[in-house]
């Protein structure tokens, strides 16, 4: 136990030596817990133990050579150093502590049960004093004496090794006995609610492979659990029950969320290991780093269609190529061979591929359905718009009709749902999950979420992370998805990028009202962390010719390069995967191992500097289109600026777009 920061006594080594030596399956022990919440007392026991099959114990340990004399309140002490002075009665002193303990877990209904009409702690809390350099003869003298209650107090006999000390903690005067251990759901209540009282950000727990944080105060820093991240994290998994607990956390960019699913998935296993349990993503990239964070062989880490792709096994579609592999087909290959129409009636190629996509994820294949479901979300499309929307729909799905007749693969990435809800009954993967944990939850389909209540088992737990803002492929809210949190949370610190980058980020934001939900509301505008610094602005530099932005952003990287001794990672991020493609091919990015991506690959990215070309050719011809439909590439601008952790820079050839000239209230302007 490291006890670098805690000078201790060798008395407390001593007994931090045997809470260590405790069987793990039965004991959790905690060195200096708070154990109230009010700050004009903060006490703080030298241990706590929390015995699954007894209850729970505060200690106090005392490291003096003798008593003069006293009572049941004060106690004249001869210190280590010889020097004599009165102190509070140390077993006085512990039964505070057990009164505390009482009151604090007493605010907590899982730990409480009915009794003679009246609740009342489930289990007793016990306070004992520990005088390691006292022989019991002694302190049996001191208990006939009226100092101590008989069996309350430790003596050095107690701390020659485990076996002894086991049997004094047995010998202790408990309240009453338990009939039923402690089970893990109180056992998870009782870490939360020391949790609350807490100014460290991590717990004190020894004894159970967790290492101790034994300093009482400690200023957070970035890489820590924030307060609010630890209290989802350590908050009580619900019991089972009839159906699925549904626990929701929404999240401003930023703020945690990936890193609180990953360490809320590790201690259920931990907690349950007879569980099985599924983390999920719409995301590969987003899946690989969750399998990186939780490196735990009891979890399953998929992409949800790796699940998918699980359970239909050769019936899976192997069409195209995707990333290395074969996979189902693509609506944006089809919409490419009607794009003089598509575009003679002002609609985009995404924004139409995006229409087919949602029919098929919400099984709206009746018109009417269709153009009620466009009204409800108040699109703005003109009556020619929806009709050419109806028609390009039918004319993709006469098109797949033809390849299913003449044997070839047909199906796209929204048919793959649901031929997997269709290959999942009787399947041995159906309800199959104690629980699963879903990133990006965002992004989920109807059809999605309807695959994963089929995998969980009844009684079952559903944890889910979003953010609205950040839905870049699908944008259903819950109730269509016909999800109902049983509990919502929310992280609502930015914990990722710089104060002045979050500044940017919000005022785009703001710029554009329907790029926001109507379950956005607490969670946006960011407030401002603690830990976040205010950072240098970010730059924007235009540019007359495209050679020119080209060369802004090499002097940008190699500046970058050579300046800052600790930089991790610069990336350029661009609005299409054509310009993506033209960097890639350049001598010098190469060279500096300049990361180059698109803005339908960021989520899930975090570089030192982001640079963002091109800015100019993000809505195209856009300005004539109605505000609805400029909201897509808003929000991926969104989603790439707050990849940053240190610095943003735009550049753009030409001029800016009137939608994006609000950028330049919250950068520096070059060019």
């Amino acid at each position: 136990m490291d006890t670098a920061s805690h000078r201790q006594t060798e008395g407390e080594k001593r007994v931090a030596s045997l809470l260590q030596a405790l069987p793990l399956d039965e004991f959790h022990c905690y060195i200096d817990p708070r154990i109230d919440r009010d700050s004009k007392t903060s006490r703080y026991p030298d241990f706590l133990i929390v015995w699954r099959s007894r209850g729970v114990i505060a200690l106090e340990v005392k490291d003096w050579l003798e008593i003069i004399k006293g009572d049941s309140k004060q106690v004249h002490i001869v210190k280590r150093d010889g020097s004599e002075k009165t102190m509070e009665n140390p077993a006085r002193t512990a039964r505070d502590y057990a009164l505390s303990l009482k009151e604090l877990f007493g605010k907590s209904r899982e730990l409480l049960k009915e009794h003679r009409g009246s609740e009342n702690l489930y289990f007793p809390c016990e306070g004992i004093a520990v005088l390691p350099n006292f022989p019991m003869s002694t302190v049996s003298a001191l208990e006939v004496a009226g100092l101590f209650d008989e069996n309350n107090v430790l003596s050095w006999d107690d701390l020659v090794d485990t076996q002894a000390f086991l049997r004094a903690l047995n010998r202790l005067r408990w309240t009453f006995d338990l009939r039923v251990p402690l089970n893990d759901d109180q056992l998870d209540a009782i870490e939360y609610a020391l949790a609350q009282t807490r100014i460290d950000p991590v717990p004190n727990v020894i004894a159970n492979g967790v290492t101790p944080i034994v300093s009482k105060q400690r200023e957070e820093r970035r890489g820590d659990l924030t307060e609010e991240q630890e209290n989802i994290v350590l908050s009580p998994f619900p019991p089972k029950r009839t159906g699925v607990y549904v626990h929701l956390v929404r999240g401003t960019v930023g703020s945690g969320k990936t890193l609180v699913l990953a360490k809320r998935a590790r201690r259920l296993a931990k907690m349950r290991p007879d569980w099985k349990i599924l983390v999920t993503s719409f995301h590969l990239d987003i899946t690989g780093d969750l399998r990186n964070r939780i490196s735990d062989e009891r979890i399953s880490v998929k992409a949800i269609y790796a699940v998918c792709e699980t359970i239909l096994g050769e019936k899976y579609p192997k069409a195209e190529e995707y990333r290395g592999s074969f996979g189902p087909r693509a609506i944006r290959n089809w919409t490419r061979t009607e794009e003089a129409f598509i575009s003679g009636v002002e609609l985009t190629l995404p924004l139409v591929e995006a229409e087919i996509a949602r029919r098929k994820d919400a099984r709206l294949e009746d018109t009417y359905e269709y153009l009620d479901d466009l009204r409800s979300r108040h699109r703005g499309f003109t009556t020619d718009q929806q009709d050419a929307l109806c028609f390009l729909h039918d004319l993709y799905r006469e098109y797949q009709e033809r390849l299913k007749n003449g044997g070839q693969e047909w199906a796209d990435w929204e048919d793959v749902q649901k031929l997997t809800l269709d290959a999942l009954h009787g399947h041995k993967l159906q309800r199959s999950y104690d629980a699963i944990f879903i990133d990006e939850a965002q992004d989920f389909s109807p059809q999605m979420m309807e695959i994963v209540k089929r995998l969980i088992r009844p009684g079952g737990y559903l944890f889910m992370c979003d953010d609205p803002v950040q839905c870049l492929w699908r944008e259903f809210n819950w109730r269509e998805k016909h999800i109902y949190p049983d509990k919502e949370e929310t992280l609502s610190y930015p914990l990722r990028t710089t104060q002045a980058i979050m500044n940017l980020a919000q005022g785009l934001l703001d710029s554009e009202p329907k790029m926001k939900s109507e379950h956005d509301w607490n969670t946006y505008p960011a407030p401002a962390h603690i830990n976040v610094d205010l950072g240098d602005a970010p730059t924007l530099i235009g540019c007359v010719e495209i050679h020119e932005e080209y060369r802004a952003v090499e002097q940008i990287v190699r500046a970058a390069l050579s300046g800052i001794d600790d930089l991790n990672g610069i990336a350029i991020l661009c609005p299409t995967s054509h310009q993506t493609a033209a960097w890639s091919k350049l001598e010098w990015v190469n060279e500096t191992k300049t990361y180059v991506s698109h803005f339908n690959r960021i989520k899930g990215l975090e570089f030192d500097i982001i640079i963002i070309p091109h800015l100019g050719t993000l809505l195209n011809n856009r300005q004539s289109i109605d505000q609805n439909r400029i909201v897509l590439p808003l929000r991926k601008l969104f989603v790439a600026v707050t990849r940053a952790r240190r610095q943003l820079h735009i550049t753009y050839t030409g001029s800016l777009p009137s939608q994006l000239q609000i950028l330049e209230r919250y950068a520096v302007i070059h060019g």
